[in-house]
């Protein structure tokens, strides 16, 4: 890499425990830093793997990660990758926060005031994406406050950085409470209904909220009623249903928006919950509307 890990420490220590700067990296090897850090997509693609999971980061995604998280990354595509990288160390964010702080203490910290029951993703274990572009304006920036140290530099960076995390844990994050015998579950069920069309397993769960497996399992049948896989598969043929019945999308292009690549695979879970297949689904509900 161009900019060592050590660089950045030293660096994070000279700027008051905050650091900015665009990295023309093309890799990263497995890493873990002892900060917080924002990795945004400015130019090019990239594969990412975070905590173990690998995902490819175009132009406009970035990551938040704490101190538990270890990650890599490597360039793909033709154009140059270009990572905005913003290092902080919680104590920059607030002086009453240790160094070691996590994301959730940092997010329930009096700056923030996010509840940690109510986040539906865990928010360093998430890609996020920046739709409009605002996420980009407030790296940039602080990227030019920082090199150029005008007046009340510093006030600005902290006011630019809280709304970046701000902006971002609200795309993660239910504004209500849900009355409930057991929130986990409450917001596990949010998490699939919103995520139901990518690869999600009741391991990336448990990993999310720290149970075990054979735990979570039963958890979740007692509250649900049905299995983590059973309720998944209804979420996804339910959805399916409405696209059938209100989209001309292929069936190919519906299950594979809804998660399934394979269509046997779609044709078999469909038949088992709705009793007939996609195709003749339809048609009846095609009729029906005609008439």
């Amino acid at each position: 890499m161009d900019i060592t890990l050590d660089k950045s420490e030293n660096n994070l220590k000279e700027s008051k425990n905050f650091f900015i700067f665009f990295s023309p990296a093309q890799y990263a090897f497995s890493h873990i830093h002892k900060f917080i850090e924002v990795a945004y997509v400015y130019t090019g693609e990239c594969e990412h793997v975070l905590n173990g999971r690998a995902t490819i980061m175009k132009k406009g995604d970035y990551v938040i990660m704490d101190n538990t998280c270890q990650h890599s990354y490597k360039a793909i595509g033709d154009e140059k990758l270009t990572l905005i990288n913003c290092l902080i160390y919680p104590s920059f964010i607030d002086s009453s926060l240790s160094d070691n702080a996590d994301i959730f203490t940092i997010m329930k910290n009096h700056n923030f005031n996010f509840n940690k029951e109510l986040f539906i993703k865990h928010p360093s274990n998430t890609v996020y994406t920046d739709p409009d572009g605002t996420i980009e304006k407030l790296l940039v920036i602080m990227n030019d406050e920082l090199m150029d140290k005008n007046a009340s530099y510093l006030e600005l960076i902290h006011s630019c950085l809280k709304q970046l995390l701000i902006y971002s844990m609200r795309t993660i994050y239910s504004s209500e409470k849900v009355i409930t015998t057991d929130d986990t579950i409450q917001n596990i069920l949010k998490y699939i209904n919103l995520n139901y069309m990518n690869d999600i397993t009741l391991q990336e769960i448990c990993n999310i909220y720290n149970y075990s497996m054979t735990h979570m399992s039963a958890k979740f049948k007692k509250k649900a009623g049905i299995s983590f896989l059973e309720y998944l598969q209804k979420i996804r043929v339910e959805n399916s249903m409405k696209l059938l019945s209100d989209t001309n999308l292929s069936i190919v292009e519906i299950a594979s928006s809804i998660g399934y690549k394979d269509l046997r695979s779609y044709y078999r879970i469909f038949k088992k919950h709705i009793g007939t297949t996609p195709g003749k689904f339809r048609k009846e509900r095609q009729k029906k509307q005609y008439k």
